[in-house]
């Protein structure tokens, strides 16, 4: 777009001019036409880099929430061990040891004899413990080997487990023995060691309540 007036004469101007009639001073282009441009130009550039980060960062975001869920349900999974010399197998079987003794002290405390033993009849597991019950001569009960067969197999073949988890095992056994006598407060402080050595969590709980 071209000026209005000539600069030089005052003069009004015809669009598309070059030189003014009256006077011959060479006109120039609206500086205004050209900063809108510029201006725009301006925008438009920046808004590139704008775009280009967001998505950058979008994709920083959705590559840590796949970790995320990679990390919640195949690692951090009572399927997992989470102490050296402990196999996958055995720390699961210890985990669900411990959650088996932490509802039955509660409920022979709170609940009594016979809401426990329907509590377990009523678990996925007790199934499986009264198969091996059938097939095992030395199984008197489906209790026996409930909530798994690690006590049955540790006796059994004591040699294939290794030292930690011959410990582990041991304090389990202890902890048995401490819920049968109902030394409720030497319990709880063993249950709480185990927890933490074995770092279990309460999302690692199998049954059902």
């Amino acid at each position: 777009m071209s000026l209005k007036f000539c600069t030089n004469c005052g003069r009004k101007l015809i669009p598309e001019e070059k030189f003014c009639s009256q006077c011959g001073q060479k006109l120039e282009e609206n500086e205004t036409s050209g900063g809108e441009e510029l201006l725009q130009t301006t925008t438009e550039s920046s808004k590139q880099p704008f775009i280009k980060n967001k998505k950058f960062v979008s994709l920083i975001v959705a590559g840590l929430f796949a970790l995320f869920l990679i990390y919640f349900f195949l690692i951090d999974t009572p399927h997992n061990s989470k102490v050296k010399g402990v196999s996958d197998e055995v720390y699961y079987e210890l985990v669900e040891q411990y959650f088996y003794l932490e509802r039955q002290m509660d409920m022979l405390e709170n609940g009594g004899l016979e809401a426990f033993i329907d509590w377990m009849k009523s678990q996925e597991q007790y199934k499986e413990a009264e198969e091996v019950a059938e097939k095992e001569d030395i199984v008197v009960n489906p209790g026996e080997v409930f909530p798994n067969t690690l006590l049955l197999e540790f006796m059994k073949n004591r040699e294939s487990f290794s030292s930690k988890e011959t410990e582990l095992v041991g304090k389990i056994q202890d902890m048995y023995r401490l819920v049968m006598r109902r030394e409720t407060e030497e319990y709880k402080m063993m249950s709480e060691e185990l927890k933490e050595e074995m770092q279990i969590k309460d999302s690692y709980n199998p049954f059902d309540e």
